[in-house]
């Protein structure tokens, strides 16, 4: 099995009773609309081969932005996965030999106000974690939340800008996607797991 074809892996999925979304693969913007068609917004769009995220549209909901999303996906592959968009949390399950060894909790780049600080200082002090290395860095598995476009769009959306003070407590997030190398958290959640997903692990 190419474990780097999408479609491939999520039909094992379904032939072993794993949930997964529902979508289809298509080869451009007219099969992209006839799947949304179907499932209705919102939708993700990614290539058919892995990119690490890379060229994933999360939380489609009109179709100037379907259209975007394809394209950005058609870069490395020609076929491209659109299916439904379910909100929620991230986890990663390492089972080993049949046993579930660890599961954690991925969530997206944020940080937390602390009524004093800016949300750019709030960023660098989060940064100066020497767990977190450089957004390419190979040996490390947390690292620095990078600001961006998409970063001050994320914020506007919150209701602020980089050089405003949050109120102590409140989380922003500074990524749509929960991805490790722009500076998303992780938590080990093992423990908390509920018996029914492990025995589906």
């Amino acid at each position: 099995l190419d474990l780097n074809d999408k479609e491939k892996v999520k039909k094992l999925l379904r032939m072993n009773n794993v949930p997964t979304p529902r979508g289809s693969v298509s080869k451009g913007y007219h099969g992209a609309l006839l799947c949304v068609e179907e499932i209705g917004f919102p939708v993700v769009v990614k290539p058919r081969a892995g990119s690490l995220s890379r060229h994933t549209t999360c939380d489609i909901k009109a179709n100037g932005e379907l259209k975007e999303a394809v394209r950005v996906a058609q870069i490395i592959s020609r076929e491209i996965i659109v299916e439904e968009f379910i909100s929620g949390d991230v986890y990663r399950a390492t089972v080993v030999n049949g046993e579930v060894v660890g599961v954690c909790k991925r969530e997206a780049p944020n940080v937390v106000g602390d009524g004093v600080h800016t949300v750019r200082e709030l960023v660098h002090m989060k940064n100066q974690d020497p767990l977190r290395g450089e957004m390419h860095q190979k040996n490390t598995t947390l690292h620095k939340i990078q600001l961006g476009d998409q970063a001050e769009a994320l914020l506007v959306e919150q209701g602020v800008g980089h050089a405003d003070i949050p109120a102590a407590g409140k989380k922003l997030y500074l990524h749509s996607k929960v991805i490790l190398s722009c500076g998303a958290d992780i938590h080990d959640v093992t423990d908390t797991v509920h018996p029914d997903n492990i025995l589906l692990f």
